[in-house]
This record gives structure tokens, C-alpha cells and sequence, in this order.
């Protein structure tokens, strides 16, 4: 596909990619922010700014973002990472104008309210108990964060921030979120789908080009190596039936290299699906587990490759849980398997990534946090060869450089004891 990229005075980066195959149009607009950018104290604002983002301008006032779009035959969401925060909108193509103003109006007009920040505050705090603290085994990941980077690094809290901190944001703090973070020169505008090139770059400086075109540059925390921390324990007491045992081991951050291309056919090749020799040997073979899987938590700085376990019966504790993920982990690294999978698993990659090409919300989403964060938005269009080019010697030189055992870091968690019957 053919990618056409330019930057406006007001420092907005914005790429178009032409896909004439459906008539409608994929409107993405990615600003460079995420939980990593917050402060100890003042975490939770991405998470939360997402959700006021949608809270009216004196344009369009609340309530009516969606449904202007709705009533265009389109849908809208977005999302919030550790690095970044994405608004997407798919319409047919002959709203593409409609789409940009809206995108524009709430990024230049948006009028942060008291009595909206704490509804959403209140939505947000809910949102956080049914997600994370009263969901079974949910609040392992505040746990992991606590252990596995310093208390002055910005990975040590989770995406949603800490309950009391999302409790505790004033206007203040909002307003200077806001000012700080949303504003072009931090955002990536990308559109995919059945547009004209010029006209639409003209339609982009139309609604986009306020600003003075200021370089100065954006507030950034700084992460250093030494934040990583290993070797750490935590455990906690949760409303679950059976123990479970969660494994970490850092990894390099996308930012670094190829290493999380390499991870991410690691992690296939050990437990994609119920075939996959973790599962079978933890759940089919040894018997002690009813679950057990690993995922890549990709980050732009350290990312985390995490390994977990539950178990089949009440009895089962989370030592013999780690002993028996720990053995499957470390006797894999002498395995011979991987190299008759290495193939099978690349294959899987390829076709996920592939699949999201087929829609122009997939493409805008790939070209934005490749434009972000490497300033090179045909790189997305690459992805396929650079995990076709994965080798075992890749493979053997991850687990070597990152499965250590003496670098893990651990999360139990324990069920709760049953309270005695009163008598």
C-alpha cells in the first residue's frame, strides 16, 4: 500500500493510506500518552482522560459525540496503554469531513467541568472494582507492577492507576493533563480508507492547523534499566476456589529493537491454545493445573513476559504450582520442540497480523504507533518479514538471555480461608 505522510505547522503528524476496496474510512488519532507519563501520587489520568474525552464542547455537547457519529453510519472507541491513547473512528467515506471536525472540536474545544470529572471519576472507580478488584485472580497485576519496577518508575502502577489516586484528581490536575499531552504536535492522525489524498490533507490543515508551531519538546519521564527489578515475591489473599502462581521475566521494550518480535513467537510456540506444551504437560500430563498460558505485556521501555498457573484442586499450594511451571519453563530451553514448531508459529503471527490488514481501522491503528513511536509509518507494512525472519538461533539467545531463574518475579495468590460457621 501506498503511505503519504506529512506534518502540519502545528506539529500534528498525519498519514493517509488509500484503500479503494470499501467505501468508507478509518479516521485514527493517537496521542503519545499513556499511564508511563504519570506521576507517583497522580496515577490513573490517561485511563481517566480517555473516558472525559468524550464529554462534550460547547459544539457538541455531551452525549451527542456518539450519536452524530452513529447517525453517520458510523462507530467510534478508543483505548488507553502504558504509552499511548488511541480515538478511531470508522465511517462511510462521504462523512470523512464530519469525522476530522469532531476529532478537531474535542482536541481544540474541549471544556473540562467539575461536575463532569467527577461522574467520570465515579465511572472510572467502578469500572476499576469490576475490572480489576472484584474480578476472580483480577488484581494480580498491581501486585506484579509493585515487584517488578522501582517505586519511582512509571511501570509500577497498571494502566488503570490506583483507585484512591483516580478518587483524588482534581481540575487541576486534569486541565494540566490535558494541557500537556493533548495538543497536535503530540499526536499522530491517521486515515485509511477510500480517500483522495490532496483533498484530504487539505481537510486535515482545514481542522488541524491551529497553533503556533512551538518545538518545544513534551514532558517525558525518564526510565533507566536500574528500575527493573527482579527476584521479588508478593502474595495476596483473594475470593478464588484454587491457588494460582504468576512467573515474570523482564524483557527489552519495543523501543530497543526486534527483541518483542522474537518474544512474541516464543510465547506462541509455548502456549498458544490447548495444544501448546505448556498446557499439555501442566493440565493434561501432571494434572495439577485446571489453566496455565504465558503473554508478552509489550511496553515501549521494558516489557514483561508472563507465565501463569492455576490450580485443579484446593489442596494444591503455590509452591508446587511454581515448581511444576518453573520445571516446564527451564527444561524447554533444552528442548529440542521448538524448532519443529518455529514455523507453525511464525505462520500464526504472520496470518494474525495479515487478518488486520483486511480492515482499514487494523491498517490505521499498525501505521499510528509505527509513525509515533519509530517515524516510520510504512514500517507497518513490514511486520510480516521481520517475523518471517526469526530464526532459532533468535530463539535460543531469547530464553538464554531472558528465561533466568534467578530473575523471576513472582506473584501468588492465595483463596481466602473459609469463615467458621457460628455455632
Amino acid at each position: 500500500m501506498k503511505v503519504y505522510k506529512r506534518q502540519f505547522k502545528s506539529g500534528l503528524r498525519a498519514v493517509i493510506i488509500p484503500k479503494t476496496t470499501t467505501p468508507i474510512v478509518t479516521v485514527n488519532i493517537s496521542y503519545q500518552v499513556g499511564s508511563k507519563d504519570e506521576k507517583v501520587g497522580k496515577t490513573g489520568l490517561a485511563h481517566l482522560f480517555e473516558h472525559l474525552m468524550f464529554e462534550g464542547t460547547p459544539n457538541v455537547p455531551k452525549g451527542k459525540f456518539d450519536q452524530i457519529c452513529s447517525e453517520a453510519g458510523g462507530t467510534n472507541n478508543a483505548y488507553t496503554t502504558y504509552d499511548w491513547t488511541t480515538y478511531y473512528m470508522t465511517v462511510p467515506k462521504t462523512q470523512l469531513e464530519l469525522a476530522l471536525w469532531l476529532e478537531a472540536d474535542r482536541l481544540y474545544n474541549f471544556e473540562l467541568q467539575q461536575s463532569v470529572l467527577d461522574v467520570q471519576k465515579d465511572v472510572v472507580t467502578e469500572e476499576i472494582y469490576q475490572t480489576v478488584i472484584d474480578r476472580p485472580y483480577g488484581q494480580w497485576r498491581d501486585h506484579l507492577s509493585t515487584i517488578a519496577f522501582r517505586s519511582d518508575c512509571s511501570y509500577s502502577w497498571e494502566v488503570q492507576g490506583l483507585i484512591d489516586d483516580v478518587r483524588s484528581v482534581t481540575l487541576e490536575d486534569a486541565n494540566d493533563f490535558r494541557n500537556r499531552y493533548y495538543k497536535p504536535r503530540n499526536a499522530v492522525l491517521t486515515i485509511c480508507g477510500d480517500v483522495e489524498v490532496e483533498s484530504t490533507f487539505a481537510l486535515i490543515e482545514k481542522y488541524f492547523n491551529e497553533g503556533n508551531g512551538t518545538t518545544d519538546s513534551v514532558e517525558r519521564n525518564q526510565f533507566v534499566p536500574e528500575m527493573r527489578l527482579t527476584g521479588g515475591v508478593a502474595s495476596y489473599e483473594d475470593n478464588v476456589p484454587h491457588s494460582a502462581v504468576f512467573v515474570s521475566f523482564h524483557c527489552a521494550g519495543f523501543a530497543e529493537g526486534r527483541e518483542d518480535y522474537v518474544a512474541k513467537v516464543y510465547t506462541d510456540i509455548m502456549a498458544r491454545g490447548r495444544s501448546s506444551k505448556l498446557y499439555n504437560s501442566l493440565v493434561y500430563e501432571k494434572e495439577i493445573a485446571s489453566h496455565a498460558g504465558v503473554f508478552f505485556d509489550k511496553r515501549e521501555n521494558s516489557s514483561l513476559l508472563t507465565f501463569f498457573i492455576i490450580a485443579n484442586e484446593n489442596l494444591t499450594t503455590c509452591d508446587e504450582l511454581y515448581d511444576a511451571m518453573m520445571t516446564e519453563i527451564i527444561n524447554a530451553k533444552k528442548s529440542s520442540f521448538f524448532a519443529s514448531d518455529l514455523e507453525r508459529s511464525k505462520n500464526y503471527v504472520k496470518t494474525t497480523i495479515s487478518g488486520s490488514f483486511l480492515k482499514t481501522g487494523g491498517i490505521a491503528d499498525l501505521v499510528s504507533t509505527k509513525e509515533m513511536f519509530e517515524n516510520d509509518p510504512e514500517a507497518a507494512f513490514n511486520l510480516v518479514e521481520k517475523y518471517d525472519a526469526i530464526t532459532m538461533e533468535d530463539i535460543e539467545h531469547f530464553m538464554e538471555q531472558r528465561i533466568l531463574e534467578d530473575k523471576v518475579i513472582r506473584v501468588d495468590v492465595v483463596p481466602k480461608p473459609e469463615e467458621a460457621e457460628e455455632e
